[in-house]
């Protein structure tokens, strides 16, 4: 039963931060706000908060219940190399996270409220091509955690 309650919350949590991260609406948001200039550009960096403060705790939830889920099992050595890997692109997704799509949206609300459209392009552009790594990540994580090999 703890394990079945578990694997509920693993894939709930798994779900909010595959669904909500996906990168195509808030790709086609940053586009469309790039055009309707500066007063947008301050929405669009909250929207953008938004999501993060929502997929951020989902995605560490995820994480902490995967791991709970395999120590369940009998620790790493009972899991599938699979896991393995998928716990390492997660991981992974978190540095691209951080270190990418993190500070490219700060920069976007730096560039919009200087009124700098250059700047703020620059950092639309960086931003997609960090989220989007991220969705490929997710993508093949999901695949490697639910697809056996």
């Amino acid at each position: 039963m703890t394990y079945t309650l578990v694997r509920l919350l693993h894939f709930a949590a798994m779900i909010l931060w595959l669904g909500g991260g996906f990168s195509l609406p808030p790709v086609r948001d940053v586009r469309r706000s790039l055009a309707l200039g500066r007063e947008e550009g301050a929405r669009l960096v909250a929207r953008l908060e938004t999501i993060t403060r929502l997929v951020v705790p989902a995605a560490v939830v995820t994480v902490l219940s995967g791991l709970l889920l395999v120590w369940m099992r009998g620790g790493f050595a009972a899991v599938p190399p699979r896991i393995h890997a998928g716990l390492a692109l997660t991981l992974s997704i978190f540095a691209v996270g951080g270190l990418g799509s993190r500070p490219a949206i700060r920069d976007l609300g730096e560039g919009f409220a200087a009124g700098d459209n250059g700047r703020a392009e620059e950092a639309a552009r960086r931003f997609v091509r960090w989220v989007r790594v991220e969705d490929a990540l997710r993508f093949t994580t999901l695949a490697l955690m639910v697809v056996p090999l």
